[in-house]
């Protein structure tokens, strides 16, 4: 910021808070981005006036929450409901005598001196809590305001994001179904001339004396074998098999899904860390094939992530939510890049020189046959995790 503009604004310590909130509207127009406005945000308050630390907390669920220190705030507590009633700035030097100590106490150790509501549409979205020193009155007022200003701008930076998502998805289907068209056909006009192919190679080969000859024409038909399975693949994603749900032990299902790779476990030197027991007589509804396809192309992609990780392992969890169980599986692979985790879906997609970009692509068609939802996090150098929600028929046995 150039010394004039410090010098109009802040002469003689007289703040020209026209001139501040106009610098504010004029960012909030230009950003679209919710997680860079609260950061824009905090910046510039930093920047204007004496503010130590300034920390956001938006609605999450039950809580408001602040992602970033990993901290939240009970949206039921009684300080909370004072900010929606009385719609204002609350000093915790000042307790109201009807609160509780510990919900002051547990407010002093966020380190804070102020505590702001973000409304919108009536609506408490979120709080602001502020470390500093005593603020002047007419500092709290127009933070007060500011921040109301701040909440519709994150409001509709939120609505826009939502609606790219949605368009995104939307356009992300067409082209699914479109590929999928167009690869069912493909697939289908390779396959007949392949099996021609290799039918001809094994009948020429038994004709064939020199041993180069044999061991190319063996070679040949492994080639072809290849296509095929890749034509197969292509035939699984644009056309999924008929899926029935029934009653079944994921637990069991997990074990001898990894009975098949234990030989490359042990070899690679991977732990393999299956739910705890509190989950092993659990049921679930789901194709069973459908779940052993899905759990066998998380266990080759995990292998492959993991080829050059210091420390290998695969966990496999169960989570209680509040309200559905949630399934996991982990590992400590190389990660996925941001630039690259929106597309990992996309059928056709890979980063592997061997791969053909369908396994995540049939995953995610197969869980959504059955109305259940693929998702991903990952941290590149950290690993990956893989999940999707279950309904739950029984718990079995509780230890």
């Amino acid at each position: 910021m150039s010394n004039n503009l410090w010098g109009k604004m802040f002469f003689k310590k007289k703040y020209n808070f026209n001139l501040i909130f106009g610098e504010f509207v004029k960012s909030y127009s230009l950003i679209i981005d919710s997680e860079h406005l609260t950061e824009s945000t905090e910046g510039r308050l930093k920047e204007f006036f004496p503010i130590e630390e300034c920390c956001f907390f938006f609605e999450k669920e039950n809580r408001f929450v602040n992602d970033r220190f990993e901290k939240n705030i009970s949206k039921y507590g009684r300080l909370v409901r004072w900010l929606i009633v009385n719609s204002t700035y609350l000093d915790i030097k000042k307790k109201p005598a009807e609160y509780s100590k510990e919900e002051f106490i547990h407010f002093e150790s966020f380190g804070c001196r102020y505590i702001f509501p973000l409304e919108t549409h009536n609506k408490l979205i979120g709080i602001v809590l502020i470390k500093s020193d005593n603020l002047p009155q007419n500092i709290l007022e127009f933070l007060l305001t500011l921040f109301r200003l701040t909440a519709i701008a994150y409001d509709n930076a939120m609505n826009l994001q939502a609606e790219k998502k949605k368009f995104k998805e939307n356009l992300s289907e067409e082209k699914k179904s479109v590929v999928a068209g167009i690869a069912s056909m493909m697939a289908h006009e390779i396959k007949n001339p392949l099996t021609s192919i290799r039918s001809t190679v094994q009948f020429l080969s038994e004709y064939i004396e020199n041993i180069e000859m044999k061991e190319l024409a063996k070679n040949l038909v492994s080639e072809v074998d290849r296509i095929d399975n890749i034509t197969d693949s292509v035939l699984r994603f644009a056309r999924p098999p008929k899926l029935n749900k029934e009653e079944v032990n994921l637990c069991e299902t997990i074990k001898s899904v990894k009975s098949l790779f234990n030989n490359i476990l042990e070899e690679k030197n991977i732990d393999f860390v299956l739910p705890k027991k509190d989950f092993e007589n659990m049921t679930i509804n789901i194709d069973e094939q459908a779940l052993r396809q899905i759990l066998n192309n998380f266990m080759k992609n995990s292998i492959n992530a993991m080829e050059n990780s210091k420390y290998k392992f695969i966990k496999v969890r169960i989570k209680k939510q509040s309200k559905h169980y949630l399934f996991e599986w982990e590992d400590s692979g190389e990660g996925i890049p941001k630039d690259k985790i929106e597309k990992i879906f996309d059928p056709f997609f890979t980063t592997k020189s061997s791969g053909n970009g369908l396994g995540l692509a049939i995953c995610k068609k197969l869980l959504e046959e059955m109305n259940y939802d693929l998702n991903v996090t990952s941290k590149v150098g950290k690993g990956t995790i893989f999940y999707f929600n279950l309904e739950v028929l029984s718990l079995g046995k509780k230890w």
